[in-house]
């Protein structure tokens, strides 16, 4: 179905009345929903503004609102009410500019109407009145691409997000994401214009890719290659997960001469490749065992644990005392950090006993910088001039899952004539049969699973660049399975590009329809992959 909660109301009448108890999570995800539409709604009201000469508005707002609308976390539902309530607000406001300038504006009916209730009881009567009916056509396969649509803006808007949290703003960018979440509500959805759609939401994100990458420079130095401990230090700790650096750094800042070690965990391990981080003697290095779920890892820290906003942090189950959350999200059930005052979270882990003994789990080499690539610019060329490399496989994926690799079988599999470059949550792995050109295979560069899938849209731009060929006729196959709807963002990239041949799984995207995914693999040479295969 196009929206979540609407697929698990129809699992719901199947299975009977009782089968899904009004939990917090499902109250969440209609809320998100519900955000959705308003979002919608807005979206419809700025872009009529804008044909009738109003400048664009409300773009980081529609950006910081739609990442809360993304199925990957679970968000505070009272956080969720007040954004909706802005977005009816704005939209409003822009309602009257519109009038005032030229005469009233006719909308399809729906989101640019919708008034939502001041009661949570109130909301989830709505929901069920208008989500079942918002859905603008019959057809499976049409509404199978809206959410294709919808899951390329998420990922969008959470890039744009980030962006904003570095001083970047790109009214192009805010233009084709509320375009997009106009489109969705359309009565009469054209899946030729919803493809132009996400082409065009594609070509934005791999812009707000190369402007995040760009702020990230400008703050924090030109990341360079650096060796990272893993394990852990004796004494008090913190660990910060998701990846807004903004956090991280004032908690460095303020945690200085404290007695505290702080450690990154998932994602956020790419901040060691940045001088400014590595300035600070408290941050400690990574920690991740890597054996359990998130949630484990964090329940059996001894220490404080942040979360700061956006990262692929799991939903929260229980109350975990030492947990707090930070920047534009908060959760269910923990602390939230505002204005980036971490005295909290400091004083907490000064209260803990902190790791008793030091634990030493080896390193992990940071960089992204892709130097593997164009100092080997000549050589490869020649190889692939020559026809000794005929195909490079661009191996996207999420170590945790490791669908391509756990039984270690599927890299010898790769032909003689073909050039493997892996990309995931830890590394970056360069692998020729001819060792001649890398002797040393384990060449790794850290990128992480839900902010740097743009690494892979970096690496195709590198190739194009080497061979001298656009991304259209690059002899590369994609396999990409990264979870999560923020990966959809940099897929809709891919196709900006013109990169064909990408294979998507084990897992497809929610919400894809066999027909859709002959549909894409007609016009973009997607496949649904497997490890056989």
């Amino acid at each position: 179905m196009f929206y979540r909660q609407m697929k698990k109301k129809t699992d719901e009448k199947e299975a009977g009345p009782n089968a899904y108890p009004w939990s917090r999570q499902h109250l969440t995800e209609t809320l998100q929903d519900l955000l959705t539409y308003s979002l919608i709604g807005l979206s419809q009201l700025v872009r009529a503004g804008q044909k009738k000469g109003l400048p664009a508005s409300a773009g980081v707002f529609t950006a910081r609102a739609a990442t809360a609308t993304s199925s990957e976390w679970l968000i505070d539902p009272y956080q969720i009410i007040e954004l909706i309530q802005q977005a009816v607000v704005i939209r409003d406001r822009l309602r009257e500019q519109v009038h005032s300038m030229a005469g009233e504006v006719r909308l399809p009916k729906g989101p640019a109407d919708f008034e939502p209730a001041t009661t949570i009881p109130g909301l989830l009567s709505q929901a069920d009145q208008i989500l079942p009916h918002s859905l603008p056509s019959q057809s499976r396969d049409t509404n199978s691409l809206g959410y294709l649509l919808l899951s390329g803006i998420r990922g969008l808007a959470a890039y744009a997000a980030h962006a904003h949290l570095l001083g970047v703003e790109n009214e192009s960018v805010f233009t084709s994401l509320q375009n997009g979440l106009a489109a969705i509500h359309r009565n009469d959805p054209d899946p030729d214009d919803w493809t132009a759609r996400a082409e065009a939401c594609g070509c934005s994100a791999a812009k707000i890719m190369g402007l995040l990458d760009q702020a990230c420079i400008r703050h924090y130095g030109q990341p360079f290659s650096v060796r990272v401990p893993l394990g852990a230090r004796k004494g008090r700790a913190i660990l910060v997960a998701g990846h807004n650096f903004r956090d991280l750094e004032a908690l460095l800042r303020q945690a200085k001469g404290r007695g505290v070690h702080i450690y990154t965990y998932g994602e956020m391990l790419e901040a060691h490749q940045y001088p400014r981080f590595r300035q600070f003697r408290e941050l400690a290095g990574h920690y991740e065992p890597g054996e359990s779920s998130p949630m484990e890892d964090f329940f059996r820290f001894p220490g404080a644990v942040l979360l700061t906003g956006g990262g692929p942090v799991p939903n929260i189950t229980g109350k975990i005392s030492n947990l707090f959350t930070s920047g534009p999200l908060a959760r269910p059930g923990v602390f939230h950090i505002m204005n980036r005052k971490f005295s909290r979270v400091i004083d907490h882990a000064l209260a803990m006993e902190g790791f008793l003994k030091e634990e030493d789990q080896g390193k992990a080499e940071v960089g992204n910088d892709l130097k593997p690539f164009t100092a080997q610019a000549d050589h490869i060329s020649s190889k692939m001039k020559k026809g000794d490399i005929r195909r490079i496989f661009l191996v996207a994926e999420c170590s945790r899952t490791n669908p391509w690799q756990t039984d270690g079988k599927w890299l010898p599999r790769i032909p003689e004539d073909a050039m493997a470059v892996f990309i995931t949550c830890r590394d970056i792995g360069v692998s020729f049969h001819d060792s001649d050109l890398f002797p040393d295979t384990s060449l790794t560069k850290m990128i992480g699973q839900c902010r740097d899938p743009r690494q892979v849209v970096r690496v195709i731009r590198t190739l194009s660049d080497l061979l001298g060929a656009p991304a259209s006729s690059l002899p590369v196959s994609l396999f990409f399975s990264w979870p999560g709807q923020k990966s959809m963002g940099v897929v809709m990239a891919l196709f900006s590009l013109g990169l064909k041949e990408i294979c998507l799984g084990p897992a497809l995207p929610e919400g894809i329809t066999p027909g859709i995914l002959e549909m894409l693999g007609n016009r973009y040479g997607i496949l649904a992959a497997d490890r056989e295969r």
